[in-house]
């Protein structure tokens, strides 16, 4: 309601109309009440900030399509927000269309991240995986690394790391079955080995979820590539450093790629890791070398965008300029 396409959009003297979530109405106007308070405050007319509640689609659709609306901003799922996006782009006189829609967010480790550090690689890998009981947009949801021994025990320990975390209620009923369903649906795919968590949740909070699969299972089966939200990732294990640039093609569009294993000596830079690196840039907004892709800071710097599906208009980001 408050955030930061609404802060924006007024910053550059455009008015805004927010549709709430139904999942929360009474926080949305609690917060449309902070936001008009603050333009009377500026001398502002009233109608430069509306508030709208309603259920269901309806009422999104009907804005979207409104005569007075000139641009769009939305965040949520692919299905409902590639539905706005059709509808502003259908419309006599095409509005812009910013979406955010969904993101898997690929951290692949190379053979040098496997050799040192390899414990608190899992343990960091783990709470970014379970922050905010996943439901950051920029959680990593899809772990790339090699055949081997060393990429099974670094898989035993993020397995063993995961079990040890609970992750809290998630935001709304309609979310956590969304998380269930997706979580099922991986289970029942060829090739899939649940390595921690459950299928079927009926406790009150949802469990950390690993399954693992190799990338020929992964390639062969587009419904593995789909996001699932929540506090879950799929290991795909690769016989070769092609392979994991041919799963970032299979993944299309992402907010972030992390790339681990890449600040030894440039001599270690081979063909085939540049051509992974430059697939990287091809598919996401973001590319890191270090840490975790949940660290999102609002600075100049930032990156929040990506190809679609992670966003409708890949040359903008909702973070920095």
């Amino acid at each position: 309601v408050a955030g930061g396409d609404t802060a924006a959009a007024l910053a550059a003297a455009c008015p805004v109309i927010v549709k709430a979530h139904p999942a929360h109405p009474a926080l949305s106007l609690a917060l449309a009440e902070q936001v008009q308070a603050a333009v009377a405050q500026c001398g502002l007319p009233a109608a430069v900030f509306q508030l709208l509640q309603g259920a269901g689609s309806g009422v999104g659709m009907r804005l979207v399509q409104a005569a007075a609306i000139a641009a769009v901003a939305f965040t949520g799922s692919l299905q409902a927000g590639r539905a706005l996006a059709d509808l502003a782009a259908a419309r006599a006189r095409p509005i812009p269309f910013f979406g955010e829609l969904g993101s898997v967010n690929p951290l692949i480790l190379l053979p040098a991240a496997l050799a040192e550090d390899s414990a608190q690689r899992a343990e960091a890998l783990a709470q970014s995986i379970t922050l905010g009981a996943g439901q950051f947009c920029t959680s990593p949801g899809v772990i790339l690394l090699p055949q081997g021994e060393a990429g099974d025990g670094f898989v035993r320990e993020l397995a063993a790391q995961l079990a040890r975390l609970a992750p809290h209620g998630m935001l709304t009923a309609g979310i956590r079955r969304s998380f269930e369903s997706g979580v099922h649906a991986w289970s029942q795919a060829r090739g899939v080995q649940l390595l921690a968590g459950q299928t079927g949740g009926a406790a009150a909070t949802p469990t950390a979820t690993l399954v693992q699969v190799s990338a020929a299972d992964y390639l062969d089966q587009p419904a593995l590539q789909h996001e699932v939200f929540g506090p879950a990732a799929l290991v795909v294990r690769s016989a070769t450093v092609a392979q994991m640039e041919q799963v970032l093609e299979a993944i299309g569009g992402t907010l972030t790629v992390t790339i681990w294993g890449m600040d030894g000596a440039a001599a270690a830079l081979t063909h085939e890791i540049e051509a992974l690196v430059r697939k990287a840039i091809d598919v996401a907004g973001r590319v890191l070398f270090a840490g975790v892709p949940t660290g999102v800071a609002v600075t100049a710097a930032q990156q929040h965008g990506g190809p679609y599906p992670a966003s409708t208009a890949p040359a903008t980001t909702s973070v920095g300029l």
